[in-house]
């Protein structure tokens, strides 16, 4: 572990995250994956969303796969009055397949790529950059 994830672990500051799959109906693959990454988009500056990455299944392009990292649970829960994002899910709904699996929720420890909001951590620098 580097160093700065170590600390950021230590100072007890994991963040709460979900990795689901959402499997659509055959065929329907590309039209629920639009529609997640439209949800990402509304979550581009969405406050407490760290990371909403939407991948789709490289042997089943109608598995959608969603990792979504946030602050808080809380900060998680009250995505859903975002404006429009009630509407996305009223658009996904149908075309899900009826065995849709449970997401997995984690508790996030870090590491690369992933933006670390605590002056518990600090910046580190390069010799090019100094």
């Amino acid at each position: 572990m580097c160093e700065d994830s170590e600390k950021w672990y230590r100072g007890g500051m994991k963040k709460y995250g979900l990795f689901g799959k959402l499997q659509a109906q055959a065929g329907k693959g590309g039209e629920l994956g639009e529609i997640l990454l439209r949800a990402a988009s509304l979550m581009e500056h969405v406050e407490g969303c760290i990371l909403y990455i939407v991948n789709e299944g490289a042997d089943n392009p109608d598995a959608i796969w969603v990792m979504e990292v946030w602050e808080s649970k809380e900060a998680h829960d009250d995505s859903f009055n975002i404006p429009g994002i009630r509407e996305l899910i009223i658009q996904a709904m149908p075309i899900l397949a009826e065995t849709t699996e449970d997401g997995i929720t984690l508790e996030v420890l870090g590491g690369k790529g992933l933006s670390i909001r605590s002056e518990a951590v600090p910046t580190i620098t390069t010799n090019e950059e100094s």
